[in-house]
């Protein structure tokens, strides 16, 4: 995995790019032999987490993966955590077990995009996002969803856990 590589000391701008160093007190030997058993030509392998519980909304993901996939390395960025959709509430747009990559770094609302946000209560979840000059409206795709309408002043730092820049899925 990209993660492991980096984490046992590999330059991760060379990893994705080729640029600086190859190893960070790893020998040349050993980099090529993991890179080649975790990044694939154009792809890179990734841990999938499950969306979280109704408990600490300072973490998106469980501690544990819940599969491993491999993406295409343009699909890769260090902020984005894959995670596995349960639920029909985004349905046509995101169906039940597909794998979502949310970008923890793009916080940034813009109107009618999808975010993982963060729901007391019910934990996280993903919706789309409309803002309005008093509150946020959080949308299901599926019609048989209510929206949530999230009051501009009951928003924290939590609430954003970041947007969904790509999606994996069966049709």
């Amino acid at each position: 995995m990209f993660e492991t590589l980096v984490k046992l000391g590999f330059n991760a701008n060379w990893l994705l790019a080729a640029e600086g160093p190859m190893e960070l007190g790893k020998g040349a030997a050993e980099v090529r032999e993991l890179a080649a058993k975790y990044c694939t030509g154009n792809n890179v392998e990734v841990n999938v987490f499950a969306l979280a519980g109704a408990g600490n909304p300072n973490e998106l993901l469980d501690m544990e993966p819940v599969a491993v996939i491999v993406i295409p390395l343009d699909f890769y960025k260090p902020s984005i955590v894959p995670v596995l959709i349960r639920g029909r509430s985004m349905e046509e747009t995101i169906l039940d077990g597909a794998i979502v990559g949310v970008d923890r770094e793009d916080k940034w609302i813009i109107s009618g995009e999808i975010y993982a946000i963060w729901i007391p209560h019910e934990g996280a979840v993903v919706k789309r996002l409309y803002l309005d000059t008093e509150k946020i409206i959080c949308k299901s795709d599926n019609p048989k969803f209510g929206d949530i309408i999230v009051p501009l002043g009951r928003i924290d730092e939590h609430f954003i856990q970041g947007r969904v820049k790509w999606v994996i899925q069966k049709y």
